[in-house]
């Protein structure tokens, strides 16, 4: 399994993230089958 290193964005920024990773894709794949079909319905 592959993670990317956020330990710069932690130290520089403060960064955290707000969501995991599963969730965080879970959401975004919803979003874009959500705007796909909108896209297919007005044509």
């Amino acid at each position: 399994q592959r993670r990317p290193d956020i330990s710069k964005a932690r130290e520089l920024l403060g960064w955290e993230p707000k969501i995991d990773l599963e969730k965080g894709l879970r959401l975004s794949l919803d979003y874009f089958k959500k705007a796909v079909a909108e896209e297919h319905a007005s044509k």
